[in-house]
């Protein structure tokens, strides 16, 4: 039973600090959020495709880190061939 309540409340105090820490948002709005606060944006795509990402994207997180191409806006990624991934929206 001890173990029961221990998971229960592991995961409740997980779940807070993802919500605190901002971690529970959409690739969309944590890059939204990032270009109002004037941070500096910056986007990821694979050697091997011809897609860009924000960072916090699933299929960027999934890139191989030997294939990892970055960029330092949008148009920079489109100058060199590539597209806006259709899973987290990055700008045109």
């Amino acid at each position: 039973m001890t173990k029961k309540v221990s998971l229960i409340a592991l995961a409740v105090v997980l779940s807070a600090a993802i919500l605190v820490l901002g971690c529970g948002k959409s690739p969309q709005a944590q890059g939204r959020a990032a270009q109002q606060s004037g941070q500096s944006v910056m986007y990821v795509g694979s050697a091997n495709s011809n897609v860009y990402h924000y960072p916090t994207c699933a299929s960027a997180q999934r890139i191989n880190p030997s294939n990892l191409v970055t960029f330092s806006s949008a148009a920079d990624a489109q100058a060199k061939g590539y597209r806006p991934c259709k899973v987290c929206r990055p700008p045109y």
